[in-house]
């Protein structure tokens, strides 16, 4: 979802609080290892400030957005 105010992303924080949702940036020192964690554990995860990774990816797999 393009979020551009916050405010998507605020609602959904918390009403994933009580899960243990995990957000998370491809900045964050430890992205690979917590994104293991909660595929392994069943954790939901937020997927933040992706930019322009998705579009690349969807791209090389001819996947129109």
């Amino acid at each position: 979802m393009i979020d551009p105010q916050g405010q998507a992303n605020k609602w959904i924080k918390n009403m994933e609080k009580e899960n243990k949702m995990s957000p998370l940036k491809l900045s964050d020192p430890t992205y690979i290892r917590t994104l293991e964690n909660c595929i392994q554990f069943g954790y939901p995860v937020l997927l933040e400030n992706l930019g322009l990774f998705f579009f690349i990816v969807f791209k090389k797999k001819d996947i129109d957005l």
